[in-house]
């Protein structure tokens, strides 16, 4: 029986196409969903350190990123997953290593299972270093889907 289903979202298409697969599964089996985005400590992007920097922006780059981006994405997707009638759904920003904290937060809390994205926003970076969601499926204790973007 599946009743947490954790979905990890970067704000990229193939998070989109994650939560509306979790979605499903949430609506077949009543559960609750976990929306989790998780912020990197480091490598903040240039073009959000433009941004603090053009707006005049005195707080640091990483709460910026943190508050705004993160609070954006995790927003963006919340409407995405109630617009397709989930009764349970719970929403999480977190901070440090994106396959740490997933799978971290996923034991913690009893996830059944792990929906992500096969590729995010890491670009030809993560093809050579391993994705996140390669990392997750390898760490974590339970079932984990992997979902690509759809042709049209």
């Amino acid at each position: 029986m599946i009743s947490k289903v954790l979905v990890a979202t970067d704000g990229s298409q193939n998070a989109r196409e994650a939560i509306a697969h979790a979605s499903d599964i949430a609506l077949k089996y009543n559960a609750t969903i976990y929306l989790v985005h998780v912020v990197p400590k480091k490598d903040i992007p240039f073009e959000v350190q433009h941004y603090i920097q053009v707006e005049g922006i005195t707080e640091s780059p990483e709460q910026v990123y943190y508050e705004r981006i993160g609070e954006g994405i995790i927003q963006a997707g919340l409407k995405e997953i109630k617009e397709k009638g989930i009764k349970y759904v719970e929403s999480f920003l977190l901070q440090g290593d994106p396959a740490d904290k997933i799978t971290e937060f996923a034991s913690e809390r009893g996830v059944d299972m792990i929906v992500m994205g096969s590729r995010g926003l890491g670009g030809i970076k993560q093809m050579f270093l391993g994705s996140v969601s390669r990392a997750v499926c390898n760490v974590a204790a339970c079932t984990c889907v992997t979902v690509k973007q759809s042709l049209p």
